[in-house]
């Protein structure tokens, strides 16, 4: 049985548009938000729920990320996953992937 998890992505304002045309193709309605964290760096967050079927977008935006920006921080269950390479970016889907998949075919291993 698929479970979902909600992630915040929170990117730097000069990636607003990409991040919105990630958000329209999973057409869930969501729309990124600007906000000032305590130290005053502004971000545009997006809450999204991860099932199974928004990891496929999820992966090819991460890595387009990666490719622009040549890295990026994710923060999750604690734990902090920083990736400067389309392959670390593979790895972290992979992560979220078995947190939202039953994995009945094994496909959320980390290799």
């Amino acid at each position: 049985m698929s479970q979902e998890i909600d992630i915040v992505l929170a990117i730097q304002p000069e990636d607003r548009e990409e991040l919105e045309s990630f958000l329209q193709r999973l057409d869930e309605g969501i729309s990124p938000v600007e906000s000032r964290s305590l130290d005053g760096a502004t971000l545009v967050t997006a809450l999204v729920t991860v099932t199974v079927t928004v990891i496929p977008p999820l992966k090819d935006w991460l890595i387009s990320l990666v490719e622009r920006r040549k890295g990026f921080l994710i923060t999750f269950e604690g734990a902090t996953l920083q990736g400067y390479s389309a392959d670390e970016a593979e790895r972290i889907i992979s992560l979220l992937r078995a947190q939202v998949d039953d994995d009945s075919e094994g496909t959320g291993e980390i290799q």
